[in-house]
């Protein structure tokens, strides 16, 4: 699923919207991301196309009539070669793009490792880690690992506690769950204002530090 698909303009203007009401509440600072996938997944892309590989190369044989046979020639080895490489390819870019082939040959552990790795990398590059308040909060979700991740700079980390930060998180799980996309960035967006707010109170002028639309990628950060 493309991320505009998931979350359509009325809903990031929901979610968005949210995010400038919360930071009037408090000196933190919230962006929320929407990747439709965190890693590249090479190896799994690569064993469903060696799976091809080998239907192809069986295919082969039997469209030749089997090399068993008395007096049957050996299929050639170019015919061989062909097949192992068109089923290769094939299966790798069929993987490519149907997400639930992919994902089987895809670990928890992996998809958690790399949807981890991607939102680090999207709060260092939006200089979550750079505001005034070191108050910077990420809501990052990624489609294609159906994960959610919350990351905190420390000035917000010591008011959330990582209790706070699991339950953030858990939240979004849970109404993403549920089908809600736009209602369920919206409700994180609040619950962190309300928690954030009494110990970091908006500061005077409180300058907007950093845009409030909603990231997107497509396919990746």
């Amino acid at each position: 699923m493309r991320t505009t698909a998931f979350l359509n303009q009325d809903g990031r203007r929901a979610v968005e919207s949210a995010i400038a009401e919360a930071e009037k509440r408090t000196a933190a600072e919230i962006v929320c991301a929407v990747a439709a996938e965190s890693g590249r997944y090479d190896r799994a892309e690569s064993l469903v196309g060696l799976g091809c590989a080998i239907v192809g190369l069986s295919l082969v044989h039997v469209w030749a009539g089997g090399a068993a046979q008395w007096g049957a020639a050996p299929v050639p080895l170019g015919w061989q070669a062909i097949a192992v490489a068109l089923g290769f390819v094939l299966g790798s870019v069929v993987a490519s793009y149907v997400h639930g082939l992919r994902r089987l040959f895809v670990s928890a552990r992996e998809m958690a490792e790399e949807t981890g790795r991607a939102a680090a990398a999207v709060f260092a590059q939006r200089r979550l880690g750079s505001t005034r308040q070191q108050a910077g909060l990420l809501l990052y979700v990624s489609l294609f690992e159906r994960r959610a991740v919350v990351l905190a700079d420390d000035g917000a980390r010591a008011v959330l506690g990582q209790a706070g930060v699991d339950a953030l998180r858990d939240q979004m799980v849970a109404g993403l769950r549920e089908g809600r996309r736009a209602e369920t960035l919206t409700a994180a967006v609040r619950s962190a204002a309300e928690r954030l707010a009494p110990r970091l109170p908006p500061v005077p002028k409180n300058p907007n530090e950093l845009p409030n639309q909603v990231l997107l990628f497509d396919p990746r950060p």
